[in-house]
């Protein structure tokens, strides 16, 4: 593993203390990237590409960075169950309306969904971001 940078207030990308320790896995794990939110993927930065040079493991990433982008991003596990929860809540609150419980379940449906499609968005956009550094 890398050294934690030195003066971790200096990224503007992530949150203070996100540097503090070191981001990239050693050789032979799973990730490459240390990373843990419901994208999947940290955002770009130089701290980051830094660690990625330093650590030799740019070419690893790229591999990685394939399967990032042909897969979900972790928050649908988190969407599928609260869709479920929403669905039965829906179903067992609004049980002598059925019209205002199939209002209620779409709303909910299309406003899980868009959040979904916008953590997508945001991952793909990360990935674009990462290949533009460690290419193809």
């Amino acid at each position: 593993m890398t050294a934690a940078n030195p003066n971790p207030a200096l990224c503007p990308s992530h949150p203070h203390g996100y540097h503090s320790a070191p981001r990239v896995n050693a050789e032979g794990s799973r990730h490459v990237l240390r990373h843990h939110s419901l994208i999947g993927l940290p955002k770009r930065c130089l701290v980051l590409e830094d660690e990625l040079l330093e650590a030799d493991r740019e070419l690893d990433f790229q591999q990685e960075l394939t399967v990032i982008e042909r897969t979900h991003a972790p928050v649908w596990a988190v969407l599928w169950p609260l869709a479920a929860v929403l669905a039965v809540g829906v179903a067992l609150l609004f049980t002598w309306v059925p019209a205002v419980a199939a209002v209620a379940a779409g709303v909910s449906a299309l406003v899980i969904e868009r959040v979904g499609h916008a953590v997508q968005r945001e991952r793909q956009r990360r990935i674009a971001d990462w290949r533009r550094r460690v290419g193809r």
